[in-house]
């Protein structure tokens, strides 16, 4: 953490402890520079953002992906090279439908997705909706 704000001004990004293990370990791992191995889980973070973003161009819908699903997205993207995109659009298909509910029910137009959608994206949806009865 002494050299965060070196790491924000050249990659526009600081991650937490555990993904710097995982970017640590990824590069030990293949060989690479601790640097090169940053830039590229850099790239899969805008990724996501930019899928973010998208999400609510087509839906409406405003989505962020919280830190644990982040750790999980960057962890899948490095160990089983997975489009982080791809990875995104699986989490999170036909969310918009059940979103749309909430939102009807409740005005909420705002979703942070943690971890747990990466797992098992239809039972965290249904908890989602479900807590909006409530």
């Amino acid at each position: 953490y002494q050299r965060k704000e070196e790491f924000v001004n050249r990659y526009g990004f600081f991650f937490d402890e555990d993904v710097i293990d995982i970017i640590t370990h990824w590069a030990m791992e293949e060989g690479i520079s601790v640097g090169t191995a940053y830039e590229e889980t850099t790239k899969i973070t805008q990724k996501v953002k930019v899928f973010e973003s998208g999400f609510f161009d087509a839906y409406g819908l405003r989505i962020t992906f919280a830190e644990d699903a982040m750790r999980k997205i960057i962890q899948e993207c490095i160990i089983k090279n997975r489009n982080p995109a791809d990875l995104c659009k699986s989490s999170v298909q036909n969310y918009q439908y059940g979103l749309n509910l909430i939102k009807e029910k409740t005005g909420q137009d705002t979703f942070t997705i943690h971890g747990e959608a990466l797992i098992d994206s239809e039972k965290y949806l249904n908890t989602l909706i479900q807590d909006s009865y409530e």
